[in-house]
């Protein structure tokens, strides 16, 4: 019998992989929609858009954002806080994101 001396190689074994976690590079290029650390696709398009708003509103964000704070004390102010928190209500986010 051999005697492995401390230089040896450890034996190599994969940790928690499995063959259903593993994918090939084409596997992982069909799969878009990544949901374990979020939505890849979804935040990429969201992110995009966002720019594209930012870019054709520059000049007239600071004026929209105007608009926007007298609509919430107007008329329509307490129907927009309703809004508001019924979509907070089907949010995993909760209501502690303000």
């Amino acid at each position: 019998m051999q005697k492995q001396s401390w230089h040896a190689k450890p034996t190599t074994a994969k940790s928690h992989e499995t063959k259903s976690h593993e994918k090939s590079a084409a596997g992982r290029k069909e799969d878009k929609d990544i949901h374990g650390e979020g939505n890849y696709s979804a935040a990429r398009r969201f992110r995009e858009g966002e720019e594209k708003f930012v870019k054709r509103n520059r000049d007239n964000i600071p004026e929209m954002a105007k608009k926007a704070e007298a609509a919430t004390k107007g008329k329509s102010g307490e129907e927009l806080r309703k809004a508001e928190e019924q979509a907070r209500s089907h949010s995993h986010a909760g209501h502690d994101d303000r």
